[in-house]
């Protein structure tokens, strides 16, 4: 780093996992609305929320349902309800 500039590594902890928390839960629960409310999803699958925190807040979106994988394959239920919420869904690179 530049001379003169630190980063106080546990105040930017302390904002990922608290100040942020709040903020991710809530565009999780519209990404989980938006899937649910595609046409393209089971009557019997439920799309739900796991909000939890490792050195970050978290969110997941699932949708439970044996074919839910296959849901996402062929519709990109969850990667599309992302993006109507103005999130950026990529592939992960494999090691």
């Amino acid at each position: 780093m530049a001379d003169g500039i630190s980063l106080d590594f546990e105040a930017i902890g302390k904002i990922l996992r608290e100040t942020c928390k709040a903020p991710i839960n809530t565009i999780a629960v519209k990404v989980a609305a938006n899937a649910a409310a595609n046409p393209d999803m089971l009557d019997d699958a439920t799309v739900t929320v796991a909000p939890f925190t490792t050195d970050r807040a978290i969110a997941v979106v699932r949708v439970n349902h044996p074919a839910g994988l296959a849901l996402e394959a062929k519709y990109g239920i969850l990667a599309r309800a992302a993006a109507a919420e103005g999130l950026e869904v990529r592939a992960k690179e494999l090691a």
